[in-house]
């Protein structure tokens, strides 16, 4: 029998803090700006379109999902990670995160022409500083936490939330650039594995799919006269998360005697797996047989299909 105790583990770990993500489900998300198929969480649809929303942050990376260790609600988008602590959404401080982690940084020079700003002891200038004025900027950065310097022939300067950075061979409205701190944060803190763990544990709707992996194997590869033969099935989203109430059916065809009767072989449970019986009918020993599994919601195949063979002795 295929056995999956990781997914089980999972399942009973993450049980207490799914019912907190599906109560901040209800509310419906707002489209992503671009064609991500990612969408910005309610929580955050209005903030993040009152503050400049592509521009300062980017596009999501992942959809709002719950930190199981806080109950805050999280977004990674390229440029930062919104949170929604139940009251009030606030921008994590990545800037800081980043800037903590630069060793011996290369100190641009100072102008000494043009406007300066002068905060917390850093100078914005220059084309960065316009960048910071602009609208709400200055306020979704943060203040000023390093000077302009040169890192790996970038030249860059922190703030609290994010990072600019200096893109000469970008258009000319275009050359001042929020770097991609979310993006960073979310690879190198462990929040990636947590997410996918996180995904993958809730449960995707059958009518909600149009796409499936299925995986399938058999108990005996060699089946004997007179045994019978148990096919185990796992089926799940291509993101990784079960399908539960699925139709699985079954197509069976025997070497030079072509395809048996479809067969039903049931419904999938909620962690996205069925096993059961394969029927066979009069198969001559020694014949190969080929299992094709498939899935369904109403009458509709989904796309999407596994098979499987083994061979009847006698």
């Amino acid at each position: 029998m295929k056995k999956r105790p990781l997914k089980v583990i999972l399942t009973v770990i993450f049980s207490l803090f799914l019912m907190l993500v599906t109560a901040c489900n209800s509310s419906t998300p707002v489209a992503s700006p671009d064609d991500n198929q990612i969408a910005v969480g309610a929580e955050f649809a209005a903030y993040y379109q009152a503050n400049d929303g592509s521009v300062m942050f980017g596009q999501p990376l992942t959809s709002r999902f719950v930190d199981p260790v806080t109950g805050n609600v999280w977004q990674y988008f390229e440029h930062m990670r919104l949170e929604y602590d139940g009251t009030n959404v606030f921008i994590t401080p990545l800037g800081e995160w980043a800037w903590s982690g630069v060793a011996d940084p290369v100190v641009m020079p100072t102008t000494t022409t043009g406007e300066q700003l002068s905060l917390g002891g850093f100078v914005v200038q220059d084309e960065f500083l316009r960048f910071y004025r602009t609208g709400k900027r200055s306020v979704t950065l943060g203040n000023p936490i390093s000077p302009q310097i040169d890192e790996g022939g970038l030249q860059v300067q922190y703030f609290k939330n994010g990072r600019l950075e200096w893109q000469p061979a970008a258009a000319a409205t275009e050359r001042v650039q929020v770097g991609d701190l979310g993006r960073a944060h979310y690879l190198a803190s462990g929040a990636q594995t947590l997410y996918e763990t996180i995904i993958q544990a809730q449960p995707a709707s059958a009518t909600a799919v149009d796409e499936v992996i299925i995986e399938a194997q058999v108990q005996n590869a060699i089946l004997y006269a007179g045994d019978e033969q148990v096919v185990f099935v796992e089926v799940k989203t291509p993101d990784g998360r079960p399908i539960p109430e699925l139709t699985i059916w079954l197509e069976v065809t025997v070497e030079g005697q072509g395809p048996q009767p479809i067969y039903s072989l049931g419904q999938t449970n909620e962690l996205g797996q069925l096993q059961g019986p394969i029927p066979l009918n009069d198969v001559e020993p020694g014949k190969e047989v080929t299992v094709l599994v498939q899935a369904l919601v109403g009458d509709t195949i989904l796309s999407g299909s596994s098979t499987v063979t083994f061979k009847l002795w006698w």
